[in-house]
């Protein structure tokens, strides 16, 4: 069963500002791409398994069932 993925416009707003802070900081656009591709199939392996992470440690977060999900650092 694939359970559908709902990214909200803060946390893409949140993935933008990673990326511009990556590409500026590193002068390496290849970094910042590849760092987008593998939080894109990290968002999109959820859709198979969106349980495998723990809950946030965040009380808010927490209280709302919000989980946390690494991708490389």
């Amino acid at each position: 069963m694939k359970y559908q993925v709902l990214t909200t416009s803060r946390a893409l707003e949140d993935i933008r500002e990673l990326l511009e802070y990556i590409q500026t900081s590193y002068a390496e656009p290849q970094i910042a791409s590849r760092m987008k591709e593998s939080i894109i199939d990290a968002i999109d392996s959820l859709s198979e398994f969106p349980l495998r992470n723990p809950i946030s440690q965040d009380e808010t977060l927490h209280q709302q069932g919000i989980r946390k999900m690494m991708v490389k650092n």
